[in-house]
Parts: C-alpha cells; structure tokens; sequence
C-alpha cells in the first residue's frame, strides 16, 4: 500500500485515526456494534507512516484531549505499540493487526459511564470498579457482534489489562497464557497513560514513566518487553523536549538503543530563549553538553514566556 500526500502527512494520519476512534466510540454508545470497517486499512497506513517517519511517535508523546482521553489514548496506545513491534522485527501484518487491536482496545468504554472514567482511581467504590474493569469484555464482545471473523482481534482486546503476574482482568492470567499483543498493549497502555495528564493528576515525564514500569518488570510485564520498550521508544523518546545544562530547549530527533540516555538533539532555544536555526547535537559524543531535565510542551512554552 502506498501512502497518499495526506496519509503521508503525521498530522493528517493522526487526526483520521482520532475521528476514527470517536467515530466508532460514538456508534457504541447507542447501539451494540460499531463499523470495524477501515480499521486494518488505516492501520496499514499507520504502519507505513511509522516506516517513513518518526513524526506520530512525536505527535504520541505530546499530544492528549482532556476532555475526552479515550479517544487520543487509543491513538497513542496503538502509535507507541507498533513502533515497538517494529523494534522487535514483527512482519507488516504482524504490526498491522497489533495496530488495530490497540486502536481500539479501550472500545468498550463506550459502554461505561462518563462519570467512572473520568473518576480518580482510589475514589472508586467497588461497584464502579467492576463497571470499569468490564470494559475490556465490552469491547471485545462488541467486536465479535460487530464481525464474527475477528476472534483473534477480541482475544486481544479482552487480554489487553492482564498482566504477567496473574494480577490483571478479566482472566488472571499468566505469563504465556497471555496472547504477544495483550502483552504489549497493557504495557504500552500503562506507559502511555503516565506520560499523559488525567483529571486528577498531572503527567509524569517520559523517563519517569519508564522508570516506573522498570519497576514491574519481571512482574506486572516481561523482562524482554521493558528492555524493548528502553531500546526503541527509549528513556527520552523522539520529540520530547528537553533542557540542555547549557540552558538550551531541545527536542529530541533520534535515539540510540545502545546508549538510551544520551540520544540526539535539535537545539530550539538558546539559554537566552532566542531561535537557533539547524544545529543538532548527538549527546553520545558530546560529554560536555547533557541532558538536564525532560519539559512537557506546555513547560516550554511557559518557558519562553
């Protein structure tokens, strides 16, 4: 498949897959199946898109809608999943279906009111947990009405919040027990929604995030997971931005999967927050310049203010 100007376009292909994802949201909530319908098809073009360039990885770091998190999580979820994939030498219709399973692993929210999902965590009574953790069998019932040829895909979707250890839902299940997508969508799912703020907290940075899942690793996710998840979404992923002990704002344009701390960087700001126009820096050579702190993109903005 070849990319059209506009699907070849982050921005544009970001946006379909967020219209994509409301779209469907919407058709669930009044009825009990949505179109699965160019699902694999615009999963495709993510895949192609990732295989081109790394801008939906840097649109996947930045970019939430707080109003409704569902939808831009999904996205993000699915962007950050396939890049990984392709870091572990899935095939095309490998990643492909990985894709689509992630876009719409949290579609049985639909069915679960606004007010549970948007609620802290630790105020949930017991009830509004189970009416949560329902979700993952929501979805992956809605699929199967929806299009009976996709058990694979609801197997996924309904594995998507089990964790190695036995302690996730719906199932409990272990380790192998567990499908290589559900595997990497809960952990992707956990990752991404750190890095994103939620109603009642702010966002963690990136390497704060991954701190915090190498923290669950041999546990709640694999060894191997988490060591991928290091070497090709890395501790500063492409388009954080990141400030300089120089003083200097800048984002980062590529990684390094044997020296994740000290990736390669595009100086935005000078310590005087004028403009600096082409000047990249690789910090793995560089030992006097070095990453002093990650900025979420509202911080830099405020920075410059």
């Amino acid at each position: 498949m070849m990319l059209t100007e506009q699907t070849r376009n982050p921005k544009v292909l970001y946006k379909k897959a967020l219209e994509y994802i409301e779209t469907r949201q919407n058709m669930l909530r009044t009825s009990d199946r949505f179109q699965v319908g160019e699902l694999f098809e615009l999963s495709e073009e993510i895949v192609k898109n990732i295989d081109e360039s790394t801008g939906l990885t840097s649109l996947a770091v930045h970019y939430f809608d707080i109003e409704d998190l569902t939808i831009s999580h999904a996205v993000n979820v699915a962007v950050f999943s396939t890049f990984l994939a392709k870091g572990l030498k899935y095939s095309t219709d490998e990643q492909i279906r990985l894709c689509a399973a992630a876009l719409i692993h949290d579609i049985g929210s639909a069915k679960v009111a606004q007010e549970i999902l948007r609620k802290d965590e630790k105020y949930l009574t017991q009830y509004e947990i189970q009416k949560f953790r329902d979700h993952s069998a929501l979805g992956a019932e809605a699929i199967l009405r929806s299009d009976a040829s996709q058990k694979y895909l609801a197997k996924i979707v309904l594995q998507h919040h089990e964790k190695d250890n036995g302690r996730g839902y719906p199932g409990h299940l272990l380790g192998d027990e567990l499908l290589p997508e559900s595997r990497i969508i809960s952990m992707i799912d956990t990752y991404e929604a750190m890095i994103h703020p939620r109603c009642h907290r702010d966002a963690l940075v990136p390497p704060i995030g991954i701190k915090q899942i190498i923290l669950q690793k041999g546990t709640s996710y694999s060894s191997l997971l988490v060591k991928a998840l290091i070497d090709y979404i890395s501790i500063y992923p492409i388009g954080l931005y990141v400030q300089l002990n120089s003083g200097e704002i800048a984002k980062v344009v590529k990684t390094r999967k044997e020296n994740p701390l000290h990736p390669e960087v595009k100086v935005i700001y000078d310590a005087q927050k004028h403009p600096v126009i082409n000047r990249y820096i690789d910090l793995s050579t560089n030992y006097l310049e070095t990453i002093e702190k990650s900025i979420p993109l509202s911080n830099v903005r405020d920075l410059l203010t």
